[in-house]
């Protein structure tokens, strides 16, 4: 393990439900458990990435649960290792404190009007935590893009672009985009990471970009 000591909490979070959460992590957990010792801590209430971890069985990763808020910061505060953790598609005490105590939040966000309203909601969340910790900021990613779209000149994503850079005190994007592929249900369903799949799959390259933007 090159970075068996790298100390990172990293939460895949957004308000809005159904934008990639999980399969974000999913992915990350697993192709990051083959870089350093990840942990992973599930607060969304649907608990798909539970199941999936759970269905896995890989004893690389380890899986963590709280029952009380209290538990749960005891927990980021004492983390040691790369702990990922599916942030629930809503407001509540225990996504703030997840959020508050990351070193990265990855903000999944599809290319579409639609989800800038969604957007415009979580700010409010990550501005209400900067008066704590002013340097917290969420990075987007854009996720679910139709294969065919050219990035550069996609109106809706250039909205986006624009909406992140008028909101830099808030926002980052990422330079990776994870396109629209069935391999990423594909993958799911088989309780693998899309680089299991396929290591030369577009897919793969695409979450290995990701992993790398995040720093490892």
């Amino acid at each position: 393990f090159i970075y068996r000591c790298k100390k990172m909490i990293i939460s895949v979070a957004h308000d809005k439900g159904g934008v990639g959460k999980t399969t974000t992590a999913t992915n990350l957990i697993i192709e990051l458990s083959k870089l350093v010792e990840v942990s992973a801590l599930d607060i969304d209430p649907k608990k798909h990435l539970t199941r999936f971890l759970s269905r896995r069985k890989d004893d690389k990763i380890k899986l963590l649960d709280f029952e009380t808020v209290q538990e749960l910061r005891t927990i980021l505060e004492n983390n040691e290792g790369v702990l990922v953790i599916d942030v629930g598609g809503m407001d509540s005490d225990i996504t703030r404190n997840a959020i508050a105590f990351s070193d990265k939040i990855i903000t999944p966000l599809a290319d579409s009007m639609i989800e800038l309203d969604g957007l415009n909601e979580f700010k409010k969340v990550i501005q209400s935590l900067q008066k704590a910790n002013p340097d917290l900021k969420s990075t987007v990613l854009m996720h679910r893009v139709h294969p065919n779209t050219n990035i550069s000149t996609n109106s809706d994503i250039k909205l986006i672009h624009n909406y992140v850079s008028s909101n830099h005190d808030v926002f980052d994007i990422f330079e990776t985009v994870i396109r629209y592929r069935a391999v990423y249900k594909l993958a799911y369903a088989s309780n693998s990471s899309v680089c299991e799949i396929d290591k030369n799959s577009a897919a793969s390259k695409e979450i290995r970009q990701l992993i790398k933007e995040i720093g490892f």
